[in-house]
């Protein structure tokens, strides 16, 4: 039997730009067919990958120069034809070029993207959009408008998110996911503690279950607001963003600041709340951005908890 032709894709580090990506997989999937997709991203984002159907095969990206080299020698053996670089990182742009592919696409804008044989514009920061070109530049047509729908949590996922909310004893209808937090090398586009604190007393005032959710990095911030608050808040640590989609899939209505938390809310279909500082929400909001609400200020600290609030109950139809 002859070999499949192999693609393969390089990934952005974060869940927000891994799912800006997945249109583009989807188009590659749906045109490519005969074809052997492979994807390198970061760790903790690999389950997500894994768990759907765009992708054959996904590798962790490593984190030392031994495995960095190792990897390097696997893709120089696999003699793949195409790679795609969603990012600009000059290591990628070596990593493709000294595997041998003989077509590199990637972002103009790339430092090293002299390496690449085909480029697309990049304007602004990682979005959707940009995807969208390199598309283009890679062929690739019907790329669907969003990332709704091309999420999958496995079934025992489903059925772990569904236990805990039962031990909770917390319905779908009350339940409303906050995720406070943002990466931390954007803590400007946070809101106040406080005033997370004034939206969830309000909430839980009027029946709703608010369930706080972050990283395993935040669990400490996550406590302290709990903690301020009325009793009634609950915080769900699941042990993988999968677990994390299931119980946003379950959600009334989730509310957040712009991070990717927000970004698997809108994947999973949930109506969505989002509090905007700094960043532009017509570049990197939730998708597709005219079925959620978005609070944008450029200084986050002047949104007010009322706002947040008259945004949640109207958009959740909890009124």
């Amino acid at each position: 039997m002859k070999e499949k032709s192999k693609v393969i894709f390089f990934h952005m580090n974060q869940l927000g730009d891994l799912l800006f990506s997945l249109p583009l997989l989807a188009a590659a999937r749906e045109q490519w067919k005969d074809f052997h997709i492979t994807s390198i991203v970061r760790p903790a984002l690999v389950p997500l990958l894994e768990a759907g159907h765009l992708v054959d095969r996904v590798i962790p990206r490593p984190a030392t120069l031994a495995g960095k080299l190792s990897l390097l020698r696997n893709l120089r053996n696999e003699s793949f034809i195409c790679s795609v670089s969603f990012s600009e990182s000059p290591e990628t742009s070596i990593l493709a070029y000294a595997a041998g592919i003989p077509v590199r696409i990637g972002f103009a804008s790339a430092p090293l993207s002299f390496l690449y044989t085909k480029k697309a514009r990049r304007s602004g920061v990682p979005s959707l959009l940009n995807n969208r070109r390199l598309a283009t530049a890679a062929e690739l047509v019907n790329v669907p408008l969003d990332y709704v729908g091309l999420v999958r949590t496995p079934n025992r996922d489903k059925i772990a998110a569904d236990d805990w909310l039962a031990r909770e004893n917390i319905h779908s209808q009350q339940l409303i996911v906050i995720a406070p937090g943002a990466s931390v090398r954007r803590r400007d586009k946070c809101w106040h503690g406080e005033k997370w604190t004034a939206v969830l007393n309000d909430l839980i005032a009027r029946g709703f279950a608010p369930v706080l959710c972050g990283a395993p990095r935040e669990l400490e911030t996550l406590s302290l607001l709990a903690s301020a608050a009325n009793p009634g808040v609950r915080i769900f640590s699941g042990d993988s963003l999968l677990s994390l989609a299931a119980l946003f899939g379950r959600a009334r209505l989730f509310a957040g600041i712009d991070s990717g938390a927000m970004h698997l809310a809108a994947a999973m279909a949930r109506p969505v709340v989002a509090l905007f500082g700094p960043t532009d929400p017509e570049q990197v909001g939730p998708q597709p951005l005219n079925q959620h609400t978005i609070i944008k200020k450029n200084d986050i600290a002047t949104i007010e908890p009322q706002e947040v609030l008259k945004a949640i109950y109207e958009k959740g139809n909890l009124v």
